[in-house]
């Protein structure tokens, strides 16, 4: 075969090509399927997960003839960067221990690889593929987080509705359902947006199946939303109903009116209405023939353009190789307290220990800590307060100052500054929180080889930062805790936290700079 022939399967040969880069992939990312591999285990509403790269291999696979009448045409000035962005970005998150960083860095290396070895006129094909993988990553938490509370009200809201229609005595107050035997909460998980996601993962490839009208597709898309929110509506009105009638177990029997089921009977009700309008619109004129019927043109690549991707190939697998190697050759190593804290003192000026754990408030749940100390420190007035410090010698996924067990603290937590000695202003996170029934406020901190933050972000930056150029991790979490026995008690209390960090904080900061003297004979 001449330079110039026609080859229309040269560019399967390219995608054959790619499984050499599968292995070096698979090993530079691995942590990262791990991570989501458990949270499509362990979270019901990303559960979905698994079959979303079956389906957009098959989105590919119908886009095949597509395909094979695109020229491939590497572009270096887009693809190099975007590969090099995103072997940067997981570096960044490895060293951080941010899990989202890491996915989002899997997502730009797609992209970055599409346009470097086939070009843009492949990435515009298969951008419906690329972009359903989005819902795979649980990318979409923190906003759901977010509105989540609006939501709640309108479930609420819509039951109460329902249930007066239906003739049952009933009150709304804020998000509790008042009914004559009891209250019903509406919780986070009858938002009604906790399983959006999954239904939005439902729709896109059932627009595929059962239509090519661009309207019908839109109208499926508000259907779906709808049904994703209003089925919420429905279950609450039925656990009410339930109760109201003497029903004995809050979620029915054999817990029928559980989230799962009534998703489930969504997701029903979903097939249904995109069967249902397939039907409608099997008559109409569709926007075009399907990707499988369609004409497929002779593609002529002469020598040049061969070179030119065989380049385009080796430099995707130069730069997977090169950042394969660099995470695996740039290892970070524990670092210990040369005095453990254990031996903090039992005094910080006019505070003194009276208790190490005995009725201790347990705010801070940093269960995977090298090194934990509880103290109950008393003044000479009488008041009282709890120091937990937590330390890390090596923070990995998973084991880290900064921590999901800890994201309903987060959530009510706002940054402040006070005044301490050795240092100008010391950044803490202040925090009212509910604990066993009882209202605690908390301060903390975190500190990081000698440099304090009250700032989650900034902590994990700092962190990754030192583990890139220092080859190390180690850092603390410091909580100070008192009961809060009234609101207007709050203010004086704060003070009583604020005069103790005064005089510990010091000692503290000092104790945690002590690490091993062999430490640094080992960078």
């Amino acid at each position: 075969m001449s330079a110039s022939a026609t080859s229309r399967t040269f560019p399967f040969k390219i995608v054959l090509a790619w499984s050499c880069l599968v292995a070096p992939l698979i090993y530079l990312y691995w942590e990262v399927f791990q991570s989501l591999g458990r949270t499509w285990v362990h979270v019901p509403s990303y559960s979905h997960g698994f079959f979303v790269p079956f389906v957009s291999l098959w989105m590919i696979w119908e886009y095949r003839h597509r395909l094979t009448s695109i020229k491939a045409t590497p572009n270096f000035l887009l693809g190099m960067p975007l590969m090099i962005g995103a072997c940067l970005l997981l570096i960044f998150g490895k060293a951080s221990m941010v899990n989202i960083v890491q996915q989002g860095s899997l997502l730009v290396m797609i992209c970055g690889m599409i346009l470097l070895i086939c070009g843009n006129h492949y990435m515009a094909v298969l951008s419906m593929p690329v972009a359903y993988l989005i819902l795979m990553f649980p990318f979409l938490d923190g906003l759901f987080r977010q509105i989540q509370w609006p939501f709640q009200l309108l479930s609420a809201q819509m039951a109460v509705a329902m249930l007066k229609e239906l003739g049952i005595p009933v009150l709304l107050e804020d998000n509790y359902i008042v009914l004559p035997s009891i209250t019903l909460e509406v919780v986070r998980a009858c938002s009604g947006i906790h399983y959006m996601v999954s239904i939005i993962a439902i729709v896109v490839p059932l627009m595929f199946i059962f239509h090519r009208h661009k309207g019908a597709r839109l109208l499926l898309v508000c259907i779906a939303v709808f049904i994703g929110i209003s089925v919420n509506w429905l279950r609450l009105v039925l656990i009410a109903l339930w109760v109201y009638y003497g029903g004995e177990n809050l979620h029915g029997p054999g817990h029928i009116f559980q989230g799962m089921f009534v998703s489930v009977f969504g997701f029903f009700v979903l097939f249904l209405a995109a069967w249902g309008l397939g039907k409608l619109t099997a008559k109409s004129p569709s926007n075009g023939k399907p990707s499988s019927e369609k004409e497929t043109a002779a593609i002529h690549y002469d020598d040049r353009d061969k070179v030119k991707i065989a380049k385009a190939w080796l430099t995707a697998l130069a730069i997977i190789l090169a950042t394969a190697g660099y995470t695996y050759l740039h290892s970070v190593k524990p670092v210990t307290l040369s005095n453990d804290l254990r031996n903090l003192p039992t005094a910080f000026g006019t505070w003194r220990l009276v208790n190490s754990s005995r009725n201790f408030l347990e705010v801070f749940n940093t269960r995977e800590a090298d090194e934990t100390f509880k103290g109950i420190y008393r003044n000479r007035e009488g008041a009282r307060v709890h120091l937990y410090i937590a330390y890390f010698e090596l923070q990995r996924q998973g084991k880290e100052i900064i921590h999901s067990n800890l994201q309903d603290l987060y959530d009510v937590s706002e940054g402040i500054k006070i005044t301490a000695d050795s240092v100008d202003e010391l950044p803490v996170y202040t925090a009212l929180s509910s604990l066993e029934g009882k209202t605690v406020l908390s301060y903390y901190w975190y500190d990081i080889n000698g440099r304090q933050f009250g700032n989650n972000a900034m902590a994990k930056i700092y962190s990754a930062v030192d583990v890139v150029f220092n080859k190390r991790s180690n850092a603390a979490i410091i909580g100070v805790s008192m009961p809060v026995a009234t609101k207007e008690n709050q203010y004086e209390q704060e003070e009583i936290i604020m005069e103790f960090i005064r005089e510990s904080f010091p000692v503290i900061s000092r104790h945690l700079l002590n690490v091993a003297a062999d430490y640094s004979d080992g960078i």
